[in-house]
């Protein structure tokens, strides 16, 4: 037995004592099968018996039936078995941004009020930084302190949007 079975052992073993102060010790499984790194039938039949007990919550046959397995070549969907190969084919990630273009839209103002609100956030309906510096639609230079940093950093740049409209330069 290996190290990190028997270290196995022993973390099951007190985990069943944990489980049978409730009375439950029939609830915890140990199960080391055979060989290093697969997955031979008595393990897969050990997982089957314990999702049909506790997930599926019966009892019925765990036991694997048998199927049919095919081959690699009967698998392919493709002669070369690699779809990128494939005339008119796309890439994952060609497929994920086509996906993301096609779920694009431009919203309208009152679906965009609608969300702002659902964040609760406060909002006129109006677009932020229509009419530049400052701050409105029609281009009034009256200040709207709600919607800027600071009246300081607002009468700044009102000052330098004036400046610029009357052809004067500011250094």
């Amino acid at each position: 037995m290996s190290c990190s079975t028997r270290l196995s052992r022993l973390s099951f073993e007190e985990a069943k004592k944990w489980y049978a102060i409730y009375g439950a010790q029939d609830n915890v499984g140990f199960l080391v099968g055979p060989g290093w790194r697969s997955m031979p039938l008595v393990s897969r039949e050990a997982v089957y018996r314990w999702m049909i007990r506790w997930i599926k919550n019966s009892r019925v046959n765990f036991h694997e039936q048998p199927v049919r397995l095919y081959t690699e070549n009967e698998l392919r969907v493709t002669p070369s078995g690699n779809v990128e190969e494939e005339a008119g084919s796309r890439k994952h990630y060609q497929l994920l941004v086509a996906d993301f273009h096609a779920k694009q839209h431009r919203g309208t103002i009152p679906e965009l009020t609608a969300k702002l609100r659902d964040f609760r956030i406060p909002t006129d309906g109006s677009a932020p930084g229509n009419g530049g510096p400052a701050g409105h639609v029609d281009g009034s230079n009256q200040l709207d302190a709600p919607n800027c940093c600071s009246r300081a950093a607002l009468s700044i740049s009102v000052r330098a949007r004036r400046l610029y409209r009357s052809g004067q330069r500011t250094e």
